[in-house]
């Protein structure tokens, strides 16, 4: 039902039938419903019916179809089947189709599909995972960011734009330096959890590769023994459940630990706070829309000061010379 969905959607932006356009919607409504509740492949399925009914909205304009197509995308970014790459998607489509359309979506709206960015970004890199597909994840990731922050500062909401630039931060350093500080702290202060959430997160890599491999017409056959529809997917796809659940088990253990109320949750700013006790701290957010400085003050509270005199394409430039300068010295 997905891939015919997704042929029928094709078919719409060549011809523009609308007939071949509810037929596509009607097929992935039929691949959502037909798909299990913590399958891995549920996220996927919510996504690509939620791209059919933004389709729908482009070529009608029916703003009920743009409020459905958003809930779809963000239920597939906050499905719970430890699908991170197919969450990370559907939240950045979704994020990117409510700025698009932020004269017809509500704040909060704006700021949930971004959250769900946030939510799932910790297991988008976590370190079991491949680096080549980590870093590609990665190079993405800034820019996503930016334009979280950027999004929270043009609502007024300076408190939750410095604590999503933090948590960014967080994240792409963590990664280029490669200072997983909430891993190596979990590890020494709670080594049983920690062994656990790392086997239970490598059996789920190995389950997710099973079903992909099997639903990948080039391996099924030939690399591939678990075929679609087969005993072994679906015991396979059983384990991934069972894993998903035990996941979700050990992070909500993990967070009864004291000190790791916040593992894989961004930081607030009453733990930023700290921080500027000995004076204000300031990060800056370079968008293409708009550059501001937030300052945390040793109150808490956030101010924002716009910067409209650096100019963003002279600072990708610079960056981009930076990083060709690194390279040169294989830094």
């Amino acid at each position: 039902h997905c891939h015919l969905g997704m042929s029928l959607l094709s078919r719409f932006k060549c011809l523009g039938d609308p007939k071949d356009l509810e037929k596509s919607i009607a097929n992935h409504r039929s691949s959502v419903e037909l798909t299990p509740e913590r399958h891995p492949n549920k996220s996927y399925a919510l996504r690509k019916m939620g791209n059919a009914i933004m389709a729908r909205f482009d070529h009608s304009g029916d703003k009920s179809d743009l409020k459905q197509a958003i809930d779809v995308l963000i239920m597939a970014a906050r499905e719970s089947a430890h699908a991170p790459f197919d969450q990370l998607d559907a939240a950045k489509e979704c994020a990117g189709w409510c700025t698009l359309n932020a004269a017809h979506v509500p704040r909060d709206t704006l700021f949930e599909a971004y959250q769900c960015v946030f939510n799932v970004l910790p297991q988008v890199v976590w370190p079991g995972y491949g680096l080549h597909r980590r870093f590609k994840e990665l190079s993405t990731i800034s820019d996503v960011v930016s334009d979280a922050v950027s999004a929270a500062i043009a609502a007024g909401d300076n408190t939750r734009a410095l604590e999503w630039l933090e948590e960014g931060r967080g994240i792409v350093w963590g990664q280029i330096l490669q200072l997983r500080t909430r891993i190596y702290d979990l590890d020494r202060n709670c080594p049983d959890l920690a062994r656990e959430l790392n086997i239970v997160r490598r059996r789920l890599q190995n389950t997710m590769s099973l079903i992909n491999s099997s639903q990948n017409p080039l391996m099924v056959g030939m690399e591939s023994n678990c075929q679609p529809g087969s005993a072994l997917t679906r015991d396979v796809a059983q384990e991934h459940r069972m894993l998903t659940l035990r996941h979700e088990k050990l992070i909500e253990q993990i967070r009864q630990k004291k000190g790791f109320e916040s593992f894989h949750r961004a930081k607030k700013v009453v733990e930023l706070a700290p921080s500027a006790g000995t004076g204000p701290v300031v990060a800056v957010n370079v968008h293409k829309s708009r550059c501001d400085a937030l300052v945390l003050h040793r109150s808490g509270s956030v101010t924002c000061v716009p910067l409209p005199s650096i100019d963003y394409g002279r600072i990708s430039e610079m960056r981009t010379t930076l990083a060709k300068q690194l390279s040169d010295y294989d830094i």
